[in-house]
């Protein structure tokens, strides 16, 4: 599998070619059921064919061409909405991906499909509807499912907000948290630019793209 390259809000990610990678709000099965309500997370990916990544960016950051102020509203305060912004779009992609599973097995070639990738033992997700398929799987089991928060703000939020990192960090775990119908591994958030993003998303590049005033 190739490496894959996806732009989400001024910033760029490499995914290596352990990945395998779909930007889900772009993708057919999301915008079909998109219109009852279902909201999704802005990746989500397999890894190794080992694990689903459900990844979620949001960049507060200023903007180089816009003198607009950022809303950190998100953000701030002790228990931040994004937390639950968030946790809202991970219970929203898992039913996504049940509801796909389910279309998936009532067709034909849904089970001499899945018989013959059985004798010959491979997991292999190269084409969509094995995506699909492996996604749920790995779902089943729960464990092997890591929701994954990469964030990124401006230097002078946490000053005007009176917080550390790791205190707005917390709070946003805090608030994922206390929502318990999810049987998934804890959210993991991510500071972008404190090169942090390789503990959790392993061969994963991002990098700011610069965006010129038009």
């Amino acid at each position: 599998m190739k490496s894959q390259t996806f732009k989400e809000s001024d910033i760029e990610f490499n995914f290596g070619a352990d990945w395998t990678v779909k930007k889900y709000d772009e993708h057919t099965y999301f915008k079909t059921l998109s219109g009852h309500g279902l909201k999704g997370v802005d990746f989500i990916g397999i890894h190794k064919n080992e694990s689903l990544f459900l990844i979620e960016v949001k960049n507060y950051r200023k903007r180089a061409y816009s003198p607009v102020t950022p809303d950190w509203s998100d953000i701030n305060g002790e228990n931040p909405m994004l937390a639950f912004k968030v946790y809202g779009k991970i219970k929203d992609s898992l039913r996504l991906i049940k509801a796909v599973n389910a279309y998936l097995k009532k067709q034909w070639w849904y089970a001499p499909s899945f018989w013959i990738r059985k004798v010959i033992g491979s997991n292999q997700v190269k084409k969509d509807f094995h995506f699909w398929i492996r996604a749920g799987q790995l779902l089943e089991v729960g464990e092997s499912v890591y929701p994954v928060l990469c964030l990124t703000w401006s230097p002078d939020f946490l000053q005007s907000s009176n917080q550390t990192e790791l205190q707005l960090i917390q709070k946003l775990k805090n608030g994922y948290t206390n929502n318990k119908e999810l049987t998934v591994a804890p959210l993991q958030v991510i500071p972008i630019d404190k090169g942090l993003t390789k503990q959790v998303l392993k061969d994963v590049e991002i990098s700011f793209l610069e965006v010129q005033k038009k």
